[in-house]
């Protein structure tokens, strides 16, 4: 294990900082879920990898320490009485998230259910949707179906950006080849994927929330009654 100072061995100038886990996940998303690493961490703070260690265990619990930062600073659900309030607010609180830090769903998706603070959130949702008369099987599985839209939609989104608008646009031209056939086409896929993500974004919800009240609210035919 390395613990000597980075920098070649000589500090930042300035006070050491007194280390704790919330200034160490305030250093991971300076640093960036991407990029992150223990040398980078330790650097970014003017510290060695043996005072990062006496905070968290290792890269992993670097991450999990940033992504409960992230997590304990989210509005929580409002648990009112509508239903697509508190689903479109979820749903729009995860998509803030995933598309402000990037690579923070997969380092999500790397977390075990009991210590995945985005996957505790879910749990008084659904428990909210079954007091407002959804059966079991249905409040889950449409909470299921509004986070995954979420998760897919702001990946591709963090996808786009990188790629940046030219690489974007040759990509939408080469799937919509035909230029007179497809202009309206490529038009309306730059607009949702690189010049109004969030509009876009909230079209789909709005579709996703409609096939919902169809299907699976309470009192619709397709509502499922045997529970999860």
């Amino acid at each position: 294990m390395t613990t000597s100072p980075p920098e070649g061995g000589r500090r930042r100038p300035g006070p050491a900082p007194r280390l704790s886990r919330d200034l160490i996940a305030e250093a991971v998303l300076g640093v960036g879920f991407e990029e992150v690493t223990v040398t980078a961490v330790a650097q970014r703070l003017s510290a060695t990898h043996a005072a990062l260690y006496r905070h968290v265990t290792d890269r992993d619990d670097l991450v999990r320490a940033a992504v409960e930062r992230v997590a304990d600073r989210a509005p929580q659900p409002e648990l009112g009485p509508d239903w697509d309030q508190l689903l479109r607010g979820e749903a729009w609180v995860r998509w803030r998230i995933f598309t402000e830090y990037p690579g923070i769903r997969q380092a999500v998706a790397g977390l075990s259910w009991s210590t995945d603070p985005f996957g505790a959130r879910s749990l008084p949702v659904i428990r909210h949707l079954i007091s407002l008369g959804f059966p079991a099987e249905a409040a889950l599985l449409a909470t299921d179906v509004v986070i995954d839209m979420v998760d897919e939609s702001a990946v591709t989104a963090v996808d786009t950006r990188r790629l940046g608008p030219e690489a974007v646009g040759q990509r939408i031209q080469d799937s919509f080849p035909d230029p007179e056939l497809d202009t309206d086409l490529r038009r309306i896929a730059f607009q949702a994927m690189v010049e109004d993500q969030d509009v876009w974004f909230g079209n789909k919800l709005d579709v996703v929330l409609a096939g919902i009240r169809v299907t699976l609210a309470p009192g619709t035919a397709g509502t499922p009654t045997g529970d999860a």
